[in-house]
Protein backbone atom coordinates (compact mmCIF):
# COMPACT_ATOMS: atom_id res chain seq x y z
CA UNK A 1 0.00 0.00 0.00
CA UNK A 2 2.83 2.42 0.83
CA UNK A 3 4.45 1.62 -2.52
CA UNK A 4 1.19 2.43 -4.32
CA UNK A 5 0.89 5.70 -2.43
CA UNK A 6 4.46 6.65 -3.23
CA UNK A 7 3.63 6.35 -6.91
CA UNK A 8 0.96 9.05 -6.52
CA UNK A 9 3.37 11.57 -5.00
CA UNK A 10 4.43 13.15 -8.33
CA UNK A 11 0.77 13.85 -9.16
CA UNK A 12 0.21 15.29 -5.71
CA UNK A 13 3.26 17.54 -6.00
CA UNK A 14 2.19 18.70 -9.45
CA UNK A 15 -1.28 19.56 -8.14
CA UNK A 16 0.20 21.45 -5.20
CA UNK A 17 2.55 23.40 -7.45
CA UNK A 18 -0.27 24.28 -9.86
CA UNK A 19 -2.52 25.44 -7.04
CA UNK A 20 0.30 27.47 -5.54
CA UNK A 21 0.91 29.19 -8.88
CA UNK A 22 -2.80 29.91 -9.31
CA UNK A 23 -3.10 31.28 -5.79
CA UNK A 24 -0.02 33.45 -6.27
CA UNK A 25 -1.47 34.90 -9.47
CA UNK A 26 -4.80 35.64 -7.77
CA UNK A 27 -3.06 37.31 -4.85
CA UNK A 28 -0.95 39.45 -7.18
CA UNK A 29 -4.12 40.57 -8.98
CA UNK A 30 -5.83 41.41 -5.67
CA UNK A 31 -2.77 43.36 -4.55
CA UNK A 32 -2.82 45.35 -7.78
CA UNK A 33 -6.49 46.16 -7.18
CA UNK A 34 -5.75 47.17 -3.60
CA UNK A 35 -2.89 49.38 -4.77
CA UNK A 36 -5.20 51.10 -7.27
CA UNK A 37 -7.80 51.65 -4.57
CA UNK A 38 -5.16 53.07 -2.26
CA UNK A 39 -4.02 55.54 -4.92
CA UNK A 40 -7.62 56.61 -5.55
CA UNK A 41 -8.29 57.12 -1.84
CA UNK A 42 -5.10 59.11 -1.41
CA UNK A 43 -6.12 61.30 -4.34
CA UNK A 44 -9.48 62.29 -2.83
CA UNK A 45 -8.49 62.30 0.82
CA UNK A 46 -7.37 65.95 0.95
CA UNK A 47 -10.65 67.12 -0.57
CA UNK A 48 -12.74 64.97 1.77
CA UNK A 49 -10.73 66.16 4.77
CA UNK A 50 -11.26 69.77 3.76
CA UNK A 51 -14.99 69.24 3.34
CA UNK A 52 -15.24 67.62 6.76
CA UNK A 53 -13.37 70.50 8.37
CA UNK A 54 -15.67 73.03 6.72
CA UNK A 55 -18.69 71.02 7.81
CA UNK A 56 -17.46 70.94 11.43
CA UNK A 57 -16.85 74.70 11.36
CA UNK A 58 -20.38 75.26 10.10
CA UNK A 59 -21.87 73.32 13.03
CA UNK A 60 -20.18 75.50 15.66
Amino acid sequence: MAVESAGKLPDLFETLVNRTVETTEKLKARKAEADELSVAIEAVLPEITEQLMLHKKGKK
